[in-house]
């Protein structure tokens, strides 16, 4: 079921109505999601290219999120973008 995760992002990436024109350098979509949206940096992760990162950014008040994907030269473009985020806890194998 691990592995479901990662394609259903995929597909959604595919599909995301975020333009090219939303990239930057990671410094400068960082502090745009901050300031415009109040979304913080929650969680990272490596794509395919091992010189690549994708990051998630999570509001948890208004439950807004933005993915970034971000380069080894720290070109960041968001990717996907929406509402009703929510946090689930793992609970351990019992």
């Amino acid at each position: 079921m691990n592995r479901l995760i990662p394609l259903a992002i995929a597909a959604c990436i595919a599909t995301s109505p975020v333009a090219a024109e939303d990239c930057g350098q990671l410094m400068s979509i960082d502090a745009y999601l901050e300031s415009e949206w109040g979304e913080t940096r929650t969680g990272v992760g490596m794509t395919g290219d091992p010189a690549d990162l994708v990051a998630l950014y999570v509001n948890p008040v208004t439950d807004t999120w933005t993915i970034v994907r971000t380069d080894a030269r720290g070109n960041a473009c968001m990717i996907l973008a929406g509402s009703g985020w929510e946090f689930w806890v793992r609970r351990a194998n019992l």
